[in-house]
């Protein structure tokens, strides 16, 4: 299932749930807005780029710090044969220490870099978040559409009824002709018909 349908799916909880009647605009943009809320909250994408700043924000101390000393322990000369560390004069043993120093300027620059992937990715995540929201917020107005045109054609389709109704006790009666009757039931079915294509 596409994240649309699940929005689209939302929405229509959303909506239902605020049990939508004529003027509850206010409702359901207090609905729409907590909505927004949920998805911005769950949504696997939006996590995984807010995790990919943290991950960045992680970076930029590490990558101003000096590189790591090396401890070195060795032997030199030891016989093969023995392997003992006093049979050969030539024997040595050492110890030492190694500490990289990088040019001066390099750890400030190389700083700077992780501290612009850290805006980088704040700016990724904000696109992905605001992707989600505008597909959120295109679901719930089509929704809205939808519910709103289905209600309007209701209406119309029963007003076109009670003409149609009309038309055919006028004609029954002898005052109204049978070009009316088939008038008013013909725009009675297409406006069944457009309601029921915004179902489909």
């Amino acid at each position: 299932m596409s994240y649309k349908l699940i929005c689209a799916a939302l929405c229509a909880l959303i909506l239902t749930l605020s049990g939508r009647a004529g003027g509850q605009q206010r409702a359901t943009q207090d609905s729409l807005i907590a909505l927004i809320d949920i998805v911005t909250a769950t949504n696997p994408s939006i996590g995984a780029a807010s995790d990919l700043v943290t991950a960045a924000q992680a970076r930029v101390r590490s990558a101003g710090a000096r590189p790591d000393p090396m401890l070195m322990l060795g032997a030199i000369n030891v016989p093969v044969r023995t392997l003992s560390q006093t049979d050969d004069d030539m024997t040595m043993r050492m110890i030492g220490i190694e500490q990289n120093i990088p040019y001066p300027g390099k750890l400030g620059l190389r700083r700077r870099i992780a501290e612009l992937e850290v805006t980088a990715a704040r700016f990724s995540a904000e696109t992905v978040r605001l992707a989600v929201v505008r597909d959120l917020k295109s679901a719930w107005y089509e929704l809205n559409y939808i519910d709103e045109a289905l209600s309007i054609a209701r209406r119309n389709e029963s007003l076109l009824t009670s003409v149609a109704n009309v038309s055919r006790a006028r004609y029954a009666s002898g005052s109204g002709t049978q070009q009316e009757v088939l008038r008013s039931t013909l725009e009675a079915t297409r406006l069944n018909e457009s309601a029921n294509a915004l179902i489909e």
